[in-house]
């Protein structure tokens, strides 16, 4: 077991669980050369307990840790707050990743690109694939952009009406006129797998700009599985800019 498992073990993310197994099979073999250094770190998603940030925030003492969520989920199991993460030293940003205004605001605050994007958030493609489009030009030349949980959103997506019905239930503390719904999109997945044999993004919501930038701009991608054997996790590498 290596270090950044047994701190994924010791606050409870599901990123150092038995299903999953990312922190021993992905992200220490990817990041531990990054672990002195001054990175900027974005997770997307917060969670039931903020469990992975603040994974990310003790194995990585230099590094700047971004988390963006809307806090929006009101359940018992929800106990994590922004105060107490900003208080560990975690840079929060409330907001919804369907939300492209809410994405570029959160970009264009910080000081200088990202090295690292974690998106562990809604586990919906529509929400995937916004986040990737509107934040991957705020990546830095070489950096990493990481989606989990894809065999998840292909189960959610097969069920948007229910997952939307949730939007307005009573697990979800948010005025009606803020709520974005989720809609139809092509998997990230099969995105890539298009982009592979004929360099053009497939996709339902994004603009011709944004999959043309895509296009030009991602060096390669690999797709790992879970100890279920489910495509479950991709990390897209960007291209450097030749100078």
């Amino acid at each position: 077991m290596n270090e950044l498992t047994e701190l994924g073990k010791k606050h409870g993310t599901d990123k150092a669980g038995p299903q999953h197994n990312y922190t021993e099979a992905v992200y220490y073999p990817l990041l531990k050369g990054m672990k002195h250094q001054n990175i900027n770190l974005l997770e997307l998603g917060v969670g039931d307990t903020g469990a992975s940030v603040k994974m990310w925030r003790e194995f990585f003492p230099n590094a700047n840790i971004i988390l963006f969520d809307p806090f929006f989920i009101i359940h018992e199991a929800v106990t994590v707050t922004a105060k107490e993460l900003e208080e560990l030293g975690v840079i929060v940003h409330k907001g919804n990743q369907l939300s492209r205004e809410d994405l570029l605001k959160m970009a264009l605050s910080e000081n200088e690109k990202f090295d690292v994007i974690i998106d562990d958030a809604s586990h919906l493609s529509d929400g995937m694939q916004i986040s990737l489009a509107t934040l991957f030009p705020y990546l830095k030349d070489g950096g990493l952009y990481i989606i989990e949980d894809l065999s998840t959103a292909r189960s959610r997506d097969s069920r948007l009406d229910d997952v939307n019905a949730w939007l307005n239930g009573p697990d979800v503390e948010l005025a009606q006129d803020k709520k974005l719904y989720h809609r139809q999109e092509a998997h990230v997945l099969d995105s890539l797998a298009a982009f592979r044999t004929s360099q053009a993004w497939t996709t339902e919501l994004l603009s011709d700009e944004e999959k043309k930038y895509l296009a030009e701009n991602i060096l390669d991608y690999k797709v790992f599985r879970d100890y279920n054997g489910q495509e479950n996790l991709v990390v897209i590498k960007k291209k450097k800019e030749i100078k």
